[in-house]
């Protein structure tokens, strides 16, 4: 019965959905100069040697596959050949002796590089399947030498998610030729014959590693306590959307831990209010990554006392600006309470007339209460179409317009109004003397209903 159980849980894990497959496909430089000696033996014989020590290394690795494809092996270097690239074994759970035998018998080194061209064919190496990893690691002792655009290519193809971003392990070759390689992906350039094996196997290591990571979101004391918040990652190489989390804590009460794509490099959105932005995050693999941020966060509320009836039809919001940049930062109900990264800002109460208040301080010790005056309903009508225009009366004895009625149609209007004093002007549709505007003072009082007639 045991086996059974154990049988059944294995079978359901193979045919799991969420079962990823990584795909490491090698592309090897088969060109002439992979025959220059490096230090005890050529480079051909250093890059066979270590690609056959990864094949012996990995083979039973759960969820790898291999492919190998070649550029420079079928035409000699003098006919120039920028279409000399082949794939010499696709993709298998099981073809790791036959890439082995083919290096050793099949491929010799020949003809020129054209890395370009062949990154643009490797778009039909790998399988149809969207849940794979599909990385490439060239394996190369020079750069471009057809017209092709490598960088280009790597762009296009990262950005059609046909493979994460390359990786290229250069064989000692002059820094003024490593730098047009650093483009195409993340490129290193081994000095030493003896720690090629090394850098290479320890590369396919880290690719095929799960790699974890936690945002801790920090407050004022510099302590992971924030929470609650999206946050979106992108791909900092083709700008796309990676992920999308909700940052949350554990049950330790500590960040929840997040599996991330270590072949990738991140710009992260933490959507508070105002969004922060952390740009080339670079996560390490084989580690537990902490990515901090600081994101100390205050509680605002905007209150006013009115009769939950009148508010529903009100519909009051306030609009939210940075105290130094005067930028919108966010556009919020009132009587809700909301966060706010730590610091001052100004708001703008969309009431009539609107209400400023300007350098409110948002703190993370206690959260931040400001109350405006409840409003009073003023209903207005006029049987007759005409023009007509709402003014306060300022502090000043001024007037200062604030609504304006709609032209041509008969007034029906009922506003919720700040306390305080107000004029209405309003002329009949047809009248053709100004001295016929009609003027009407009006006090209004909070919660209270004031009929206004106009005829």
């Amino acid at each position: 019965m045991i086996l059974f159980i154990g049988l059944n849980l294995w079978l359901q894990s193979q045919s799991s959905p969420n079962a990823q497959t990584t795909r490491i496909l090698f592309v090897l430089d088969a060109s002439s100069s992979m025959l220059d000696r490096w230090e005890k033996h050529n480079k051909w014989e250093v890059a066979k040697g270590a690609l056959i020590n990864v094949l012996d290394t990995f083979r039973h690795e759960y969820g790898v596959e291999f492919a190998l494809r070649v550029y420079g092996d079928q035409h000699v270097a003098k006919l120039r050949n920028c279409e000399d690239t082949r794939l010499v074994e696709g993709f298998s759970k099981t073809n790791e002796e036959r890439i082995k035998s083919k290096i050793n018998n099949n491929i010799y080194p020949k003809g020129i590089t054209p890395i370009a061209y062949t990154l643009e064919k490797c778009v039909n190496d790998f399988p149809n399947d969207p849940n794979a990893r599909n990385i490439v690691i060239l394996l190369t002792d020079g750069n471009e030498v057809c017209q092709g655009d490598p960088c280009a290519i790597s762009m296009r193809m990262q950005q059609k998610n046909v493979f994460l971003r390359p990786f290229i392990i250069a064989m000692n070759i002059p820094e003024d030729f490593f730098y047009t390689l650093e483009c195409i992906g993340v490129a290193s350039n081994v000095k030493k014959e003896k720690d090629f094996t090394k850098h290479l196997t320890t590369l396919v290591r880290k690719t095929v590693s799960e790699t974890t990571a936690q945002i801790d979101l920090l407050d004022v004391e510099g302590q992971p306590s924030e929470t609650g918040v999206n946050l979106t990652y992108f791909n900092r190489v083709t700008s796309k959307v990676v992920e999308n989390y909700y940052h949350t804590m554990n049950a330790y009460g500590l960040p929840d831990t997040i599996y991330l794509e270590a072949m990738n490099d991140y710009d992260i959105k933490v959507h508070t209010y105002p969004p922060l932005k952390v740009n080339a995050v670079e996560i390490l693999a084989e580690k537990h990554n902490k990515i901090p941020v600081k994101a100390a966060q205050g509680e605002l509320i905007v209150k006013t006392d009115m009769d939950p009836s009148d508010f529903a039809k009100a519909k009051f919001k306030y609009i939210l600006r940075g105290y130094e940049e005067g930028e919108i930062i966010h556009i919020q109900d009132l009587n809700v309470k909301t966060k706010y990264l730590v610091g001052a800002y100004d708001l703008e109460i969309l009431t009539l007339p609107r209400v400023y208040l300007d350098r409110v301080d948002i703190s993370q010790v206690k959260t931040t209460r400001l109350e405006i005056p409840a409003p009073g309903l003023a209903k207005i009508s006029a049987g007759s179409p005409g023009v007509g225009a709402l003014f306060v009366i300022n502090e000043k004895g001024q007037l200062e317009k604030i609504y304006d009625f709609e032209t041509g149609k008969p007034i029906r209007e009922n506003l919720y109004l700040q306390p305080g004093s107000y004029m209405l002007m309003y002329r009949k549709q047809g009248e053709t003397r100004a001295t016929n505007t009609i003027e009407k003072t009006f006090t209004i009082e909070s919660n209270k209903t004031l009929n206004i007639n106009l005829y």
